[in-house]
């Protein structure tokens, strides 16, 4: 986090004067039809050994900081940091112990945009780049706050610039915008559409101790809808 603030500030150092600082929240719902067809499952053969079934992956929410420059009336370009979390869990007697499974899954991405304003309204769209994340986490209900998560995908070890390809995530973004209260406040609509495929492998031996696709490992392509308030300061 203190890296992308860096990286925020100086950033915002070098665009025009007439800059605005953005600070927010940010949610939406998403299919992930492949990482629920995996918790169906994970679901049905474990039916009657669950005391709580995992729930589908679907709510993402998250803060969002970045800057934006341009007029009252005309273009605009902004950079935002977007990040999304959901999380789910399941619940099971072993040996008489009370345990529980969750996965957490993260969407985080750097979003460049442009568009036009006027009135108070904001219309446009955006690049995104960032990682689609996936980490897993088994121990007793009553500490597993306390247990560190694990990676539970991406294992790929291609690279490009360090980064495992499979971890890289792209991505575009059309919103609607709505400017209250002089421009500080800011409600936003926005679909994240269709990016990248993001490799799933390590799911099926979290899940089931063992592949069930024998090395063809399940691909997730993400993609959202929601919406974001934000507060604006400067310009």
């Amino acid at each position: 986090m203190k890296k992308l603030l860096v990286i925020l500030i100086a950033l915002g150092g070098v665009v025009q004067l007439h800059a605005q600082f953005i600070f927010g929240w940010n949610a939406g719902w998403a299919p992930c039809r492949e990482l629920n067809r995996e918790i169906y499952v994970y679901n049905q053969i474990n039916k009657h050994g669950l005391e709580k079934e995992m729930g589908e992956v679907h709510w993402y929410q998250g803060p969002v900081i970045g800057f934006r420059s341009g007029s009252d009336e005309g273009g605009f370009v902004e950079l935002l940091y977007s990040r999304k979390r959901c999380k789910v869990g399941s619940e099971f007697d072993s040996a008489g112990v009370s345990m529980s499974r969750e996965i957490k899954t993260l969407c985080n991405t750097f979003n460049l945009g442009f568009g036009y304003q006027s009135d108070g309204w904001r219309i446009g769209v955006s690049v995104d780049a960032g990682r689609f994340k996936g980490f897993g986490r088994r121990a007793p209900t009553s500490g597993i706050g306390d247990v560190e998560w694990d990676r539970i995908w991406v294992q790929d070890k291609r690279r490009l610039v360090g980064i495992s390809i499979y971890r890289l995530y792209l991505a575009e973004t059309i919103f609607i915008e709505r400017s209250l209260a002089d421009g500080i406040l800011n409600v936003r609509a926005y679909c994240q559409l269709p990016g990248t495929n993001a490799q799933l492998d390590g799911l099926d031996e979290f899940l089931f101790k063992q592949e069930l696709n024998f090395g063809n490992y399940q691909h997730e392509i993400f993609w959202n809808f929601g919406a974001s308030i934000t507060i604006a300061i400067g310009g």
